[in-house]
């Protein structure tokens, strides 16, 4: 604790160092999918091909979220049966994420995520858009 009383310029700066998305006043959705398809998440893993897709929904850009449909299908289906089998490989993979962009079960999961770190509301400061 006390390198923190006494560092924390030293660690914040850091931060936005390794998180360079921080510094930015105003976020658009685009840097969000940028720095999470950056140097950070060379290998894609199965929650971030989602959470791009639906963060494209989200924002509606559908297009652009049928689009990452693609891409995530064709990232999956490069990886080894191992990795896969739990959920299907690439046509179970868009399964779910078809099944997910549904605005009242995005909504429905942002609320269950407020309950649960005990939030009363998700406040929209409009640092993205």
């Amino acid at each position: 604790m006390q390198e923190h009383d006494n560092d924390l310029d030293i660690i914040v700066n850091e931060l936005y160092n390794q998180v360079p998305i921080l510094t930015i006043k105003r976020l658009k959705y685009s840097d969000l999918i940028t720095y999470m398809k950056g140097a950070q998440n060379i290998f894609y893993d199965k929650t971030t091909l989602t959470d791009i897709v639906l963060l494209n929904y989200y924002c509606g850009n559908d297009e652009q979220a049928e689009n990452e449909i693609e891409k995530g299908k064709r990232i999956i289906s490069d990886w080894p049966e191992r990795v896969i089998n739990n959920y299907g490989g690439a046509k179970g993979w868009e399964s779910e994420v078809r099944e997910l962009m549904n605005m009242d079960v995005l909504n429905a999961t942002i609320e269950n995520q407020l309950q649960k770190f005990k939030l009363d509301k998700l406040i929209d400061y409009q640092i993205v858009s």
